[in-house]
């Protein structure tokens, strides 16, 4: 015996009414540049970092990452200072 259409929509009724009731909250993300959008908006929100591409990031991180070596004068990037120090080498 097939169930009716109405009873079909009873059951549907049912379930959504346990979905709504179950289901959390929920919160959007935003980055921490747009956390004025997000207070305008009046949403629930979480913030969150930005993901920098390779560009920026080396925008970014580039001079943090040079040293200019006392004696020569010369750029060196802090990963061949770390070999230099670790061997012994001045």
């Amino acid at each position: 015996m097939k169930p009716s259409a109405l009873r079909i929509e009873r059951l549907l009724a049912k379930v959504e009414a346990e979905l709504a009731r179950s289901a959390r909250p929920r919160r959007y993300c935003f980055y921490f540049d747009e956390e004025t959008e997000a207070e305008a908006q009046g949403l629930p929100y979480i913030l969150v970092p930005r993901v920098l591409s390779e560009q920026e990031w080396i925008e970014k991180y580039r001079m943090a990452s040079q040293v200019i070596n006392d004696r020569t004068g010369h750029m060196a990037s802090a990963s061949t200072r770390g070999l230099a120090a670790a061997s012994g080498a001045h």
